[in-house]
């Protein structure tokens, strides 16, 4: 084998069924896909297979995955694991031992120095169009637009700073039950009329759909960054999208760009032309990474000191959470629990 290539191809299995990433999953792995498998109960069991298993929220993956399924992999080849939907690192790593190798989503610096554990972007959510051409920026209708829950993580200081930038579309959803929310094409008509779509962090971690969502619309999205983390560099290398330490930095930013044609022009471009490249790459990677590890070959997880098998996870898990964290963030999500005891 040479530069990524296989000569055979891997059974991509989905162990539930309408997951927001299977469009990206797809994308992603589709040079090494051979046939598409749906096991729901984990009842498939065949050497050559990738398992695609979601563990959101508090659930860990030994509440999901079944011991005798994994008893029946035991001498099975070639057996790998995608884990979706772990932004709590709520643990349970344990059972990555089972696998040849792991593919996981949202980065941590703990799984950096196991080879056998490769993390890949969030990416876009099921349903994002694949646009053929991209709206120049002097062409959309708004500045900046934001549609989401307003009271999450640190977007409250978000609105307040860009409050007076315009022309702007906000549409906040939180106690908009009444009112009729937009459907995704409206949704994603709204990102190819946006210039700037700002994406605070998400419930937990820094990063969400929504950037993915606004790279793939051709957007200049602007991210979080804090002065002890740059996430999204360590994740996805060096890139030219503007990072932030504080929304007042964005709002300045925005407003002297706007001003700036040729700049603005310019920075699209580059955007646009570095996700490209990166999903080219990110391509490139995991079909090394596969290749590399395909039919159980130096496989090492076995016998590898994982995250959350030590007495001291739970203290590790909250503090890789409180990386991500802006001050008002942090104090909202600790106040959050006596708000709660103080409305009863």
């Amino acid at each position: 084998m040479n530069d990524g290539k296989m000569t055979k191809r891997v059974n991509l299995v989905w162990t539930s069924q309408g997951l927001g990433e299977e469009g990206w999953i797809r994308h992603l792995l589709k040079p090494l896909i051979g046939r598409e498998v749906v096991a729901e109960r984990f009842e498939f069991v065949e050497p050559g297979s990738i398992y695609v298993v979601g563990a959101y929220g508090a659930k860990r993956l030994q509440q999901i995955i079944p011991p005798s399924f994994l008893a029946a992999l035991k001498d099975v080849k070639g057996k790998g694991l995608i884990q979706t939907g772990d932004e709590y690192y709520t643990g349970g790593y344990a059972v990555y031992r089972q696998f040849d190798f792991v593919l996981r989503q949202y980065h941590t610096a703990l799984f950096d120095r196991i080879p056998e554990v490769l993390t890949f972007p969030l990416g876009w959510p099921e349903g994002t169009p694949q646009r053929s051409a991209l709206k120049p920026v002097e062409a959309r209708k708004y500045l900046w637009s934001f549609l989401g829950n307003q009271t999450a993580s640190s977007r409250p200081e978000m609105l307040k700073a860009l409050r007076r930038i315009e022309p702007q579309f906000v549409y906040c959803t939180a106690g908009a039950a009444g009112n009729k929310l937009m459907s995704r094409p409206e949704y994603h008509a709204l990102l190819d009329d946006t210039v700037f779509a700002p994406c605070p962090m998400g419930n937990a971690v820094m990063e969400t759909w929504r950037f993915y969502e606004s790279l793939e619309a051709g957007c200049i999205p602007i991210i979080e960054a804090r002065p002890w983390m740059h996430y999204h560099e360590r994740l996805l290398g060096p890139h030219p999208v503007p990072a932030v330490y504080g929304w007042s930095q964005a709002a300045r930013f925005m407003k002297a760009l706007s001003k700036d044609p040729d700049r603005l022009q310019a920075l699209q471009q580059s955007i646009v032309n570095w996700w490209g490249q990166c999903k080219q790459s990110n391509e490139a990677r995991i079909r090394r990474f596969v290749s590399g590890r395909y039919g159980g070959i130096g496989g090492q997880l076995s016998t590898r000191r994982l995250p959350s098998t030590s007495p001291w996870w739970p203290l590790r898990q909250q503090i890789e959470l409180l990386r991500h964290q802006s001050a008002m963030s942090l104090f909202r999500r600790v106040k959050r629990p006596f708000d709660r005891l103080a409305s009863k």
